[in-house]
Parts: structure tokens; sequence; C-alpha cells
């Protein structure tokens, strides 16, 4: 993708200070931007999912508590799946030895 110049800068003095500020173009963009049905319609979508979200999050007590719950939540299923594998590689199926010769015993 090509960009051309976006703005300029500009010398100017800020609290007696010489200094160069950067002036953007000025907006809408060149091609101007068609807000044809199908656009229109998913910007309203996004604007619609985005109240939605302030929405949720103004009720929310405490946003970090919130996502405490979810990290503490995968973690335990994390856990549980390494709990599983373990039982798994030593021959266990619910907390009961299989029957028979276990993976870890040898043919002496």
């Amino acid at each position: 993708m090509e960009r051309g110049t976006t703005g300029l800068y500009t010398s100017t003095s800020a609290g007696g200070v010489a200094c160069q500020a950067f002036v953007p173009m000025a907006l809408p963009p060149f091609p101007v931007l068609d807000f044809n049905g199908k656009l229109q319609s998913r910007l309203n979508d996004a604007l619609i999912a985005f109240g939605r979200l302030d929405a949720v999050s103004m009720l929310l007590p405490d946003a970090q508590l919130f996502l405490y719950s979810y990290v503490r939540l995968a973690a335990q299923r994390a856990r549980r799946r390494s709990q599983r594998a373990v039982k798994r590689q030593l021959g266990y199926d619910d907390c009961t030895p299989r029957q028979g010769k276990t993976s870890h015993e040898s043919d002496s």
C-alpha cells in the first residue's frame, strides 16, 4: 500500500522554545469515503456492539475481579487436564488401578 503525505511539519514556538508541530491533512481523505448500504450497516453493528460492551462494563463492580475469575477457571482446567494425563500414564482410571500390568511394570 502506497501512502501519500499525511500532513506537514510547521515551525512554531511553545513556551518560548522553538519546535516543530505536525499538522495532518484535512479530513475526509481523498477519495472520499463511500458509506454505501453494506458499509453503513457494518458500522452500525460495530457501534451497537461497543454500546453493549460499555453497558456490561458499567455493571461490573470490579473489572480486575471479573478477569481474575476467568484466569482462575483456565488454571483449574489446565490442572485437571494435567492430572488426567498423569493418571493415564500411571495406568489409573478414575483413581482405581487397571487390571494387569501397567506401563511402568517390567516383564522380569
